[in-house]
C-alpha cells in the first residue's frame, strides 16, 4: 500500500510540476504580472521539492500531499481558462490590449 501511495505522489508531483512550467512559458513579462509568474514558481517549487523527498524515499507527511493535491487540483480547475493563453486576470495594467 506504501509503494502505491509513493507511486500516486511521484505522478501527482510531476503533473503539478509540469502544468506549472507549461503556465510559466505561456506568461509574457511585459503582458502578465509577475505575482502570478511567482505563484506558479512556488507551486513548482513545492512540488519538485515533495517529489525529491519520494524519490530519496524520505518520509513524507499528510499535509505534504494534501499540498500537492491542491495545487493539482486548482490547475484542473483552471485549465480551460488556459486554454488560449494566459487568462486576462494574469495580465498586467501596461499590457496592451488586443491579440497574443
Amino acid at each position: 500500500m506504501e509503494s502505491i501511495l509513493r507511486y500516486a505522489g511521484i505522478l501527482a508531483c510531476a503533473l503539478v510540476l509540469a502544468g506549472c512550467i507549461c503556465r510559466i512559458g505561456l506568461m509574457q513579462r511585459k503582458r502578465n504580472r509577475f505575482v502570478w509568474w511567482l505563484i506558479y514558481a512556488l507551486h513548482a517549487t513545492y512540488s519538485a521539492g515533495v517529489l525529491l523527498d519520494l524519490l530519496m524515499a524520505r518520509r513524507v507527511d499528510w499535509y505534504e500531499f494534501a499540498g500537492v493535491g491542491g495545487v493539482l487540483l486548482y490547475l484542473e480547475v483552471t485549465r480551460r481558462q488556459w486554454r488560449h493563453g494566459p487568462p486576462p486576470e494574469t495580465r498586467s495594467d501596461r499590457a496592451p490590449l488586443g491579440p497574443l
